[in-house]
């Protein structure tokens, strides 16, 4: 890929930005970390099996908009709503990151492309094998994340678009995670599979993630027609996306308070899939139209009235 969050924000400072914001988790993983007291706090439920809701539910990682720059929180939470949503999963989006580290709903992911790749080319389908209920296990989440990382690659994403193992389990770059997840619908997109709306954006505009969010600059004091559209169509993602109204002229940078506030207990997808309507019964045809001759006579003499009534305009001009 020509450009990504990663590699953009370290062309300006040698340093994911990202690295540096979560430096106070880095080394240390959301599924099983110490407390202050010293003892060891489970970063998420018993993980039971379930087709419908992911392991973050009741998890306590990372908040989102606290290890994300402003400007990529759109596009982490447009990306939590596409893998929720093709994984017919639950995610709570503040902890997104939380809900990947462990491996599963990524898999989950792999296994939904993968079908829908094959369904496509007609070429047989081969399940991917993960660890669904893995505890608080470590190990098998580094095992279910190394798994999605050589999917990836073997999807057709750049080694310079994957992550590590230890960017996600260990917090040690989120951007360059997110950003494989970003890489992964991109490829999606080019092979005609659902992608998230964020590549769309990209898509119909011609613009990559950071060149739109560049439009956003203040010193930007003049914008083509296509650079306006693209800008509008971010507003739009973003209000689409439950983040808020913009205006035109808006900043992101000065967004941050009011998108922490809404992003507060707000989920991506839905624990029961809406149910599949089933097709109307098809209605009988109709009854033929009743079909009335016409009386020639003879009529009686209610009918003689009603017909001077019909015609007494026409009557009354042969009277003239």
């Amino acid at each position: 890929m020509n450009q990504n969050p990663r590699r953009r924000s370290r062309s300006v400072s040698g340093q994911n930005p990202l690295a540096r914001q979560s430096s106070s988790v880095s080394g240390q993983s959301t599924l099983a970390r110490q407390t202050s007291s010293g003892k060891n706090m489970t970063e998420g439920p018993d993980r039971k099996t379930s087709t419908t809701l992911t392991p973050s539910k009741g998890t306590a990682g990372p908040i989102l908009s606290s290890v994300v720059d402003v400007e990529y929180i759109p596009l982490a939470v447009d990306l939590c709503n596409w893998v929720a949503e093709q994984t017919s999963s639950c995610i709570e989006i503040d902890q997104f990151i939380a809900c990947l580290q462990d491996g599963i709903v990524l898999c989950r992911l792999i296994n939904i492309m993968n079908r829908l790749k094959c369904e496509q080319s007609g070429e047989p389908f081969k399940l991917v094998h993960f660890r669904e209920n893995i505890g608080n296990s470590v190990f098998f989440a580094r095992i279910n994340i190394e798994t999605f990382v050589r999917w990836s690659k073997g999807f057709g994403v750049s080694d310079n678009d994957t992550c590590t193992v230890s960017d996600l389990v260990d917090l040690k770059d989120v951007m360059q995670a997110i950003n494989n997840v970003f890489s992964v619908g991109r490829k999606c997109a080019e092979m005609g599979l659902p992608h998230p709306k964020s590549v769309a954006l990209e898509m119909e505009h011609g613009m990559r993630y950071n060149e739109i969010v560049g439009l956003f600059d203040p010193a930007r004091t003049s914008l083509s027609l296509e650079e306006r559209a693209a800008r509008d169509g971010l507003i739009h993602l973003i209000n689409y996306r439950g983040l808020g109204a913009l205006r035109s002229d808006a900043t992101l940078t000065e967004q941050l308070g009011n998108w922490k506030k809404r992003l507060s207990g707000k989920w991506a997808g839905t624990e029961i899939p809406e149910p599949v309507p089933e097709p109307l019964p098809t209605p009988p045809p109709p009854p033929p139209p009743e079909i009335m001759e016409a009386k020639m006579g003879p009529w009686d003499g209610d009918e003689i009235i009603h017909l001077i009534e019909q015609y007494r305009d026409q009557i009354n001009q042969f009277g003239d």
